[in-house]
C-alpha cells in the first residue's frame, strides 16, 4: 500500500525544477494560449476560406484545360480536384 508521504514525494519530483513534467505541460498550455490569442479566429477563418477558394479555382482551371485539350494531364486534373475537396 502506498502512503501519502510516498505520493507527495513523487508529485514533488514530477513538479519540481525545470525538468518537471507538470511544469513542461503548464508551459506548453501557456504558450498555446498565447499563440491562440495572437491570431483571432476571424483572421484564421478568412485565410482558410481564401486557401480553399484558390484550390477550387486551380481545380476548375485544370479540368477546363483537360476538357479543352490544352495539354493538362488527367492525373494533374484529378489531383487538383482531390485537393480542392
Amino acid at each position: 500500500m502506498i502512503d501519502a508521504g510516498t505520493i507527495a514525494g513523487v508529485m514533488k519530483g514530477v513538479q519540481g525544477g525545470a525538468d518537471g513534467f507538470v511544469d513542461t505541460a503548464m508551459n506548453m498550455e501557456a504558450s498555446a494560449a498565447a499563440t491562440s490569442t495572437e491570431t483571432p479566429f476571424a483572421g484564421m477563418f478568412q485565410t482558410m476560406v481564401q486557401q480553399t477558394s484558390a484550390l477550387d479555382k486551380k481545380a476548375s482551371q485544370a479540368v477546363t484545360g483537360l476538357l479543352s485539350g490544352q495539354g493538362v494531364e488527367i492525373h494533374d486534373a484529378m489531383i487538383a480536384t482531390q485537393k480542392a475537396d
